[in-house]
């Protein structure tokens, strides 16, 4: 019988149990499984501290606009109409003033390029004529996913005198 080697036969030589025969009956090799399973999971977990991450700065945001749009309307309260409320007795805000002063408080605030609008809406209810109210649009500056933008509405009262709490 002539040496198989010898004439180019470069068939391994098989061990007598046939590894395929191995793969149908279930007890197939497993090499890499783990190493797959590890990549799925490691996959999940950086995407979860990404929601976290972003979801955090998403609250830090909408808190920064909510303490924005009620500084603005603190500042816009203080324009009130100084003729009538000598003549009234009651403070009552001058609208074009308190546009003009919440305008000076959202440039002096240094955060132009973070909010994206600002607007004072007209207030409603029986203390409409004393109520500054103020809406802020803060775009939330996302880590991994892309963000939307977060608004909040402050709003202030103008008071003649000290109030108890």
């Amino acid at each position: 019988m002539p040496d198989r080697r010898r004439h180019g036969d470069r068939r391994p030589n098989r061990p007598p149990d046939d590894r395929r025969s191995d793969r149908l009956d279930g007890r197939g090799d497993d090499r890499g499984a783990v190493s797959a399973l590890v990549a799925v999971l490691a996959l999940g977990i950086l995407a979860g501290l990404a929601l976290v991450v972003d979801g955090g700065r998403s609250l830090g945001a909408l808190t920064e606009a909510q303490d924005i749009a009620d500084n603005a309307a603190r500042a816009g309260t203080q324009a009130v109409d100084l003729e009538r409320w000598r003549t009234d007795g009651r403070p009552v805000i001058d609208r074009d003033l308190a546009q003009s002063a919440v305008a000076d408080f959202m440039a002096a605030s240094g955060l132009g390029d973070r909010v994206e609008a600002w607007a004072v809406v007209p207030a409603e209810g029986p203390d409409a004529d004393v109520t500054v109210a103020v809406e802020v649009t803060i775009a939330p500056n996302p880590f991994f996913f892309p963000g939307r933008a977060v608004t909040a509405v402050g709003s202030a009262n103008a008071l003649d005198g000290v109030d108890d709490p």
